[in-house]
């Protein structure tokens, strides 16, 4: 059931910030956290080890989720999220991080990119205020969400308002929860070209609204590539 689906996530999400509280103490610990690493994997005969240790320890909870009858996708996100600098250290991280998006941008993202190209189909996109409660609802979300959360860390009325704007940058996330959603049928083509444009004109205004909103703060952003 739906409310039994929620337990195993909440636990696996406690899981995920057990270890990784655990895990980052741990590390904290050790001055030189990318010699340690690399000693570690010194004995391993094979190329890239840190990228395929690393690629094992996302697929493991991976795994898990899957066999708490949760989706994988849910296990590799949470499991992405503990490979920080901290555990890693920068170096390495920034070597896991170059081959990851060097696999990414070069072969799986085309073709994911290109399956939901296949699904997506614009003639199904008939009723305009379909539309646009949903877009009204994805932007509107976000900004409360971002305000809400910024202020109650602390943040001032513009730097909540920016957080805000930043957390509309859906992209990939959306796209790869519709395109579970269509193929598990809990949503028809319908809705999923609806998701889709959705993530597309977000992705597109976020730049230009998120420069206005630094603009306000005096802040210049850091480019993310």
């Amino acid at each position: 059931s739906a409310g039994w689906t929620i337990v195993k996530l909440l636990l696996f999400m406690g899981l995920v910030i057990a270890v990784s509280r655990f895990a980052t103490r741990a590390v904290g610990q050790v001055a030189d956290v990318d010699g340690l690493v690399q000693r570690a994997l010194g004995s391993l005969r094979m190329k890239e080890p840190l990228f395929g240790v690393t690629l094992l320890f996302v697929l493991g909870f991976a795994g898990l989720a899957d066999a708490l009858g949760l989706h994988f996708v849910v296990g590799a996100f949470f499991g992405s999220m503990l490979l920080s600098h901290e555990l890693l250290g920068q170096r390495n991280f920034e070597q896991v991080q170059n081959t990851a998006s060097g696999v990414t941008m070069s072969l799986l993202a085309p073709l994911f990119f290109a399956s939901v190209g296949l699904e997506f189909n614009v003639w199904t996109m008939t009723e305009a205020w379909l539309i646009t409660v949903v877009l009204t609802a994805a932007f509107a979300g976000k900004m409360l969400a971002g305000l809400l959360g910024g202020r109650l860390a602390g943040l001032s009325r513009a730097e909540s308002w920016a957080l805000g704007i930043g957390l509309n940058g859906r992209g990939i996330v959306e796209l790869v929860v519709a395109k579970i959603a269509l193929a598990n049928g809990f949503i028809g083509n319908r809705l999923f070209s609806v998701l889709v444009l959705v993530g597309v004109v977000t992705t597109l205004v976020t730049p230009v609204l998120l420069k206005r909103a630094f603009r306000k703060l005096d802040v210049e952003p850091k480019p993310t590539f």
